[in-house]
């Protein structure tokens, strides 16, 4: 592995060692979108997406660290957020979630992707009002440097139980393949059946 995998892996390890991530876990109760429940039973299905995904295309060391980051950091806070404030708000789940990732990381690019994790569901829905999202899309592109690891990311927390595949394959079909790598339609994950919050 290389130094910058490692930091990575530790930063995960000192992460999930914190009483704030230790909490944020054990939250959460059946709702739209997450049929399962606790955020660690969310992160349990994005663990084996990863897995089924690493079977579907090449996913390097350094983009395995990163998305495991980005797996365990993106809703954990969501036990603090303030339901239904914009994205950028700082009580955002994504807002909160970012400064609490960057007690363990100063990766800028890492950390905007936990920022914006929600944002193409969000263009997506503004879209089917009709609204036009191209700015705000691109914007969006151009903010992340890691497009590849931020897609693979979206692909890994969209293809869940309780989550339509539409917002993703929109998603998808505004990127321009270029800037894709590689990342198609073919790498969407069939549903698996997943523990039910009892």
């Amino acid at each position: 592995m290389s130094r910058e995998v490692v930091a990575l892996v530790e930063a995960l390890k000192s992460m999930q060692e914190h009483t704030t991530y230790k909490a944020g876990v054990e939250w959460g109760k059946p709702r739209g979108g997450h049929p399962e429940g606790k955020i660690g039973l969310h992160i349990e299905e994005l663990e084996r997406n990863l897995e089924r995904l690493k079977k579907k295309t090449n996913i390097s060391e350094k983009e395995e660290a990163k998305l495991r980051l980005l797996i365990h950091a993106h809703d954990t806070l969501k036990v603090h957020a303030r339901p239904g404030v914009p994205i950028i708000h700082p009580y955002s789940h994504a807002s909160l979630a970012k400064d609490f990732l960057s007690q363990f990381i100063d990766d800028h690019d890492l950390l905007e992707m936990v920022q914006r994790h929600d944002e193409p569901y969000s263009l997506y829905r503004k879209h089917r009002k009709g609204q036009n999202v191209d700015d705000r899309m691109t914007e969006m592109v151009d903010a992340i440097e890691d497009l590849r690891t931020f897609l693979l990311f979206n692909i890994i927390d969209s293809c869940v139980e309780g989550k339509k595949r539409d917002p993703l394959v929109w998603f998808l079909h505004q990127i321009d393949e270029d800037k894709r790598q590689g990342i198609d339609h073919s790498c969407i994950l069939p549903n698996l059946r997943v523990k039910q919050a009892t």
